[in-house]
């Protein structure tokens, strides 16, 4: 009876949540990627500036630089990318939010002593 229950409600039916995911060096397969790609652009200017010999030592640290944040930020969530790249797309991430203080005091200068606005009035 179950199982024929389970055919008229898609609802209920097992859903794949979780899909194995690619990993290269602790990270997920698509943000690994764009560190290759902005290391290897970053590894041509730095041997274009500094030359093969000096810039190799920079080079690795450029890349350390690129890769250790990345590593460790996906090493105990391999999906940590796709919640960055909503929050940058969502609108609220560039919107300013004030909370409500009723405590606000303005201060003025009035014969070289700070006083609050109410003083300054007379209140």
């Amino acid at each position: 009876m179950e199982k024929k229950e389970d055919a008229k409600n898609p609802g209920l039916k097992n859903k794949i949540v979780f899909k194995s995911q690619k990993m290269y060096l602790g990270m997920p397969d698509k943000p690994f990627v764009i560190v290759v790609f902005f290391g290897v652009f970053g590894a041509g200017v730095i041997w274009k500036l500094l030359g093969f010999y000096v810039g190799t030592f920079f080079v690795l640290c450029y890349a350390a630089l690129l890769l250790l944040p990345i590593a460790r930020i996906h090493r105990d969530d391999p999906e940590a990318w796709r919640v960055w790249i909503k929050n940058f797309a969502s609108p609220a991430f560039l919107t300013a939010r004030f909370t409500r203080n009723t405590n606000k005091v303005v201060k003025v200068l009035k014969n070289g002593k700070i006083i609050t606005m109410r003083e300054f009035k007379g209140l």
